[in-house]
């Protein structure tokens, strides 16, 4: 028994180390690149990562068992960590993200608007589902960073958005419309088919100067490219804040 047990095919990991990657999984090219990871919390929520996987792959990025991330044109040797069955055949596909991404900026529907969410498929970056009842707006919400550097999302719909508990609702005067969006802070939407749409945000470490600096320079060169036209933003000159740390005690809900 021990020298058949001995005999199995075992698993082969690429260790990301000798690939050059950090040990977050994330490539410092990555790490400069992602604003913000979004993972489905709930089964409405997966699926909408999966249908962007699908329709509009460059805001997504994969995460395998082992927690490393790939995108979804990478090739097996450029990918952190690659777990290959005895057949010598990648295991699965990984689990979509919604990853948004500063160099996307070209790619957006709406440079002013930035990342855009909602029903329709024409004016929204990401597209939260059909929604037949249009509980779900052609545009829902957005995320975008404002003039002091930090990571918003402003609801534009009128059944609202709410960001952990706070309802927000664009089109109400007596509800905020923006909240700053922290390390863990839940995005919530509700359909008219009760599934309920439920993500969760997540900012990538950033803890070297490197990663920080190369960070502040795609973030520069996004919000330069996104406010080109917007003559209301003009006068308004980007400050970015490299030792904010997303913490829970800002509770900014202006834009």
């Amino acid at each position: 028994m021990a020298s058949q047990e001995l005999t199995q095919p075992t698993q082969q990991v690429l260790d990301p180390r000798r690939l050059g990657k950090s040990s977050s999984g994330l490539s410092d090219n990555d790490t400069a690149d992602v604003l913000l990871f979004l993972s489905g919390a709930t089964p409405a929520a997966i699926r909408i990562a999966q249908n962007t996987a699908d329709n509009a792959p460059h805001h997504v990025m994969y995460t395998d068992a082992t927690g490393s991330y790939y995108g979804p044109s990478q090739d097996i040797e450029e990918q952190e960590t690659i777990i290959i069955d005895k057949n010598g055949k990648r295991q699965g596909r990984g689990t979509p993200e919604i990853a948004l991404r500063l160099s996307n900026a070209s790619r957006l529907k709406s440079k002013s608007l930035m990342f855009v969410f909602g029903r329709n498929a024409s004016m929204s970056d990401i597209v939260l589902g059909t929604d037949s009842g249009r509980r779900i707006s052609n545009q829902h919400f957005r995320i975008f960073i404002n003039s002091e550097g930090l990571t918003m999302l402003e609801d534009m719909s009128t059944n609202g958005t709410i960001v952990d508990t706070n309802h927000l609702r664009g089109k109400d005067s007596r509800f905020d419309k923006c909240r700053m969006l922290v390390q863990g802070s839940d995005i919530t939407v509700a359909s008219s088919s009760d599934d309920i749409i439920r993500f969760h945000v997540r900012f990538p470490a950033r803890s070297s100067y490197v990663q920080i600096e190369r960070f502040e320079e795609n973030l520069q060169a996004f919000m330069a490219e996104c406010t080109a036209a917007d003559d209301t933003k003009r006068q308004r000159p980007f400050r970015a804040h490299s030792k904010w740390n997303g913490g829970e005690k800002y509770t900014i809900i202006g834009g």
